[in-house]
């Protein structure tokens, strides 16, 4: 401008820089959110709702172009027309001076504060979330979940019409799957571990129809608790010689045990389906010969409630809306019994709708909306960390640049370069160090928010608040210190000269 640049054509050129900047980092964008969309639709697929549907249309580049614009404008033009009302002989003088960060550097210093506060928050949170993940899948949930295949099946009321018939072809079907030879034991059920529900309702006890309780209501064969390795801690569980002719028969879990006969033997007790099994017509009683370990059926994060459990053979009005076919492999894989029980199934009634899955991927799956959480989490938090880390790095580079005449003028009359290069590094930490304060604040007051979605981890968690501060902290040092160091290593005499 002082060689007579009109101030129109150098806000031009500037802005041009900007926005080609800026278009250059939003194009680079909108090709790595069409990689995240390919990975976020392989890992959700099935476990969020339309999720086929979202894609990077008309209206998603707009929106992008949109805010490459503004930031062209905000972080390109708004400086340069505060550069040009400058004097040009002030701006000369004072890049001649080459002097410190002094005057706007303390804006700069605010955005940087902002960006390590900001991502302090998102690390805390994606901290929390891993720790509750963590905390779940190392939950029992009373049963295998490593080596059993299941299969979600439904049988016409047409063709099966009365419930009897229904359990007879589930017998069969359980017979023909432990024929084969990678099938270590299979079995029926109404409701599969952690379904994410368990039916429960008015079950009465010991033959007195005024003594009743409320608990979870399950159908099941002998082999299902095999199958499923739910632990048998006293008498035994169903068998062959549980016909609908032979005495009415139940198992219970140890929750309910515990809860409804407190210090007495349960063996030998009686309890009732009350209406979830439809016997209100008579009410039979069935007798107690079994006590097996709770079960997580609602959930990971959910505590096991009492359950009483009933043969199939003997109550299968609850299979008439569907059951759940489990086979345990006897090698260890699920993998391996999947063919197997979708051919046997298909044999016996080509007409039947049937879903197969492992037990494995139904855990997986029961924690879907809880992992979709923890993986948005952690990839702003990364962002944030490399935004945090290259504004640091970018700060701290101009800052050296502008102050290697000071820095050399120094060195040059003795001063050690340790003490140069501390004074650089700790102006940096000082902002930084102001960051991790409001950003502790903000997460103690923030991440209450997900208590929610935690899991035996409080929003407070001092491991994570403290990991957190000190992964920011060493970023933040070596953001800082590698260019403060290069500008320590440049020869006095030679920046001198060149000033």
């Amino acid at each position: 401008m002082s060689l007579g640049a009109p101030k129109g054509r150098v806000l031009r050129q500037l802005f041009t820089e900007s926005l080609l900047i800026a278009g250059l980092g939003g194009l680079a964008g909108v090709l790595v959110a069409g990689g995240v969309m390919h990975g976020v639709r392989a890992a959700q697929a099935g476990t969020l709702p339309r999720l086929s549907e979202v894609a990077i249309d008309g209206g998603v580049l707009a929106y992008t172009a949109g805010i490459a614009l503004t930031t062209a404008f905000l972080f390109g033009l708004l400086p340069a027309l505060r550069l040009t009302r400058r004097d040009a002989g002030d701006a000369l003088r004072v890049g001649s001076r080459g002097n410190a960060l002094e005057g706007r550097a303390g804006i700069w210093r605010v955005l940087i504060g902002a960006e390590v506060a900001m991502a302090f928050v998102l690390l805390v949170a994606t901290g929390l979330l891993v720790r509750s993940s963590r905390a779940l899948l190392t939950e029992d949930v009373g049963a295998d979940v490593e080596d059993v295949s299941t299969a979600a099946v439904s049988l016409s009321l047409v063709k099966y019409a009365s419930e009897y018939d229904q359990a007879r072809w589930y017998d069969e079907l359980v017979s023909e799957l432990e024929a084969l030879p990678d099938v270590e034991s299979a079995g029926v059920m109404s409701t599969l571990p952690v379904a994410g529900s368990l039916p429960s309702g008015r079950l009465e006890l010991d033959g007195d129809m005024e003594r009743a309780t409320t608990a979870g209501y399950v159908v099941a064969s002998g082999g299902a608790f095999e199958a499923l390795d739910i632990r048998l801690l006293r008498g035994r569980l169903f068998d062959e010689g549980d016909t609908p002719e032979s005495g009415h028969v139940a198992i219970v879990s140890q929750s309910f045990a515990e809860t409804v006969w407190q210090g007495e033997d349960p063996i030998g007790r009686q309890v009732n389906g009350g209406g979830m099994d439809n016997f209100w017509n008579d009410r039979t009683f069935a007798r107690v010969v079994g006590v097996v370990a709770d079960v997580r059926y609602r959930g990971l994060d959910v505590e096991s409630r009492p359950t009483v459990y009933f043969p199939h053979s003997q109550r299968p009005f609850r299979l008439q809306w569907g059951a759940a076919v489990v086979a345990e492999s006897s090698v260890g894989d699920a993998g391996t019994v999947a063919g197997g029980l979708r051919e046997t199934i298909r044999r016996l009634d080509s007409d039947v709708p049937l879903r197969l899955e492992t037990m494995r991927s139904r855990v997986t799956a029961s924690i879907a909306e809880r992992s979709f959480v923890m993986l948005l989490f952690g990839a702003f938090s990364l962002i944030a960390l490399v935004l945090a880390t290259v504004g640091i790095y970018g700060v701290v580079s101009y800052g050296v640049a502008r102050r290697t005449r000071e820095m050399g003028i120094r060195i040059a009359l003795g001063a050690d370069t340790g003490r140069v290069l501390g004074m650089v590094v700790g102006a940096s930490m000082r902002m930084v160090f102001a960051g991790l304060a409001v950003g502790l604040l903000a997460a103690l007051a923030l991440t209450r928010l997900l208590a929610g979605m935690l899991y035996e981890v409080a929003p407070t968690d001092p491991l994570t608040l403290a990991t957190v501060v000190i992964v920011l902290a060493v970023t933040a040092l070596l953001a800082s210190w590698v260019p403060a160091r290069a500008g320590t290593r440049v020869d006095p005499m030679v920046t001198m000269r060149a000033e």
